[in-house]
């Protein structure tokens, strides 16, 4: 018998949780995202590159990683100065996923060539990671035990990895089997797992799967994001539109109408804005997410104080 306790949750809209650290502030009853601006190139050293394909991310407090398809390269876009560094010249597919952990490795999940890679942003060496690979790798995503985990789309589980590339187990033993992985996000003891075959995403606390989640507009839900204020934010390529979800609440839809964007290769959060791959335009959209203020009553002020 299963000891998890599996809800579904519908719904269009809700409140959000309050933030952490915000406990003497009101909460916001709802969030939407604002775009505050779109990166199209940088300067490497003194020549101005234009983007061409980036289809993976992932940011630090160095800056911005990601794979340009196009360049068959990964740069960094530094945070203060904007400039560009290629950190390695290799050729992966436009399915490619990466990940960095906190001592300069960036691992790279390629589902058609069924490779997991290693490389080191120092010297740009790159290899073999797993002795046993899965044949779909097809996201990753880092815990806080050290391990690297990754989505096997072909057999529908996500497997871990010690830092030596040993293979460990497969995680949350009852999770029931995915008919895909299309995004993986680890933060503290959560694991949110993208299933964009059967249209749900799986939250598993502590080793054990505690929530499904699902929504009747979802049609190819994809990528994840670490929104920096409890919550994660996931994107339906499909349909080009983002929800919000936490592990308390409904299903939050933060974007009702698609985005201005040709396609959703990928999504990441850095804490404080949201990174939205678009390879089709050869951009790097750049989101922040906005508190929506509760509607004031009538008969009652912007305090909740009735009228005289």
């Amino acid at each position: 018998m299963r000891t998890a306790l599996l809800l579904v949750l519908l719904g269009l809209g809700g409140c959000a949780a309050l933030p952490p650290g915000q406990a003497g502030e009101a909460a916001p009853c709802g969030w939407t995202v604002e775009e505050w601006r779109s990166i199209d190139g940088g300067y490497l050293d003194e020549r101005f590159v234009r983007l061409r394909q980036p289809v993976a991310l992932d940011a630090d407090i160095e800056g911005l990683w990601f794979y340009d398809a196009g360049h068959d390269s990964i740069f960094l876009l530094e945070a203060v100065s904007d400039r560009l560094r290629r950190v390695a010249t290799l050729s992966a597919s436009r399915e490619v996923r990466l990940r960095l952990d906190g001592v300069g490795q960036l691992y790279l999940a390629d589902p058609r060539a069924g490779s997991l890679l290693r490389l080191d942003t120092v010297t740009g060496e790159a290899q073999s990671f797993a002795r046993e690979s899965p044949l779909a790798p097809t996201a990753v995503a880092l815990d806080r035990l050290g391990r690297v985990l990754v989505g096997d789309g072909q057999a529908g589980r996500v497997v871990a990895y010690n830092a030596h590339g040993g293979f460990e187990a497969p995680v949350a033993d009852d999770l029931p089997p995915l008919g895909g992985v299309a995004g993986l996000l680890a933060r503290d003891e959560q694991l949110w797992i993208v299933d964009p075959v059967e249209r749900r995403v799986h939250l598993v606390e502590a080793g054990r799967a505690r929530v499904v989640f699902t929504h009747s507009a979802w049609v190819s839900p994809g990528p994840l994001a670490d929104d920096g204020r409890g919550g994660v934010v996931m994107a339906d390529t499909a349909t080009r539109t983002l929800y919000r979800l936490t592990a308390e609440g409904p299903v939050e839809v933060l974007t009702p109408v698609p985005l201005d964007v040709q396609r959703i290769d990928d999504l990441v959060g850095d804490g404080r804005e949201i990174y939205l791959a678009d390879g089709a335009r050869g951009q790097i959209r750049v989101l922040d997410l906005v508190p929506l203020g509760c509607p004031v009553a009538p008969g009652e002020d912007a305090t909740g104080d009735d009228n005289p």
